[in-house]
């Protein structure tokens, strides 16, 4: 009666450890897709004030296919890797990053940027 119970339980047991391995190694496959793109930035942070008009975009962007900053299709290296220059206009900046992956899931990051000039009095000190 006991070898019974055994020969019953073994096959229940190995078939809900594969079970477990296909789903597991399917949910593994599908995770890109379940995330979603993503960018995570180095330089600069959300509300940084500057007084260079030459600002380095630093990043990294995981599960993107397209990246595109302030409409305009910037590459990444194969780590997800980016750095991108860009110019200021003087006063308070808008850039806009965006994300879509393979899926057509997309993702919208932006930072408030500003940029002072230099005072025109230093410079004419400067400049003499």
């Amino acid at each position: 009666m006991r070898n019974r119970k055994i020969t019953v339980i073994i096959p229940i047991i190995c078939t809900l450890f594969f079970s477990a391995v296909i789903f597991g190694y399917a949910y593994f496959k599908a995770r890109a897709y379940l995330e979603g793109p993503q960018i995570a930035l180095t330089l600069p942070y959300d509300g940084q004030t500057v007084t260079d008009p030459l600002l380095s975009i630093v990043g990294k962007a995981a599960h993107a296919s397209v990246l595109i900053l302030n409409g305009r299709k910037i590459s990444v290296d194969t780590t997800g890797d980016f750095k991108e220059d860009m110019l200021l206009y003087p006063g308070y900046n808008i850039v806009t990053l965006e994300a879509t992956d393979r899926f057509e899931k997309k993702i919208k990051k932006q930072l408030k940027i500003v940029y002072q000039e230099k005072e025109a009095k230093q410079e004419l000190t400067l400049a003499q």
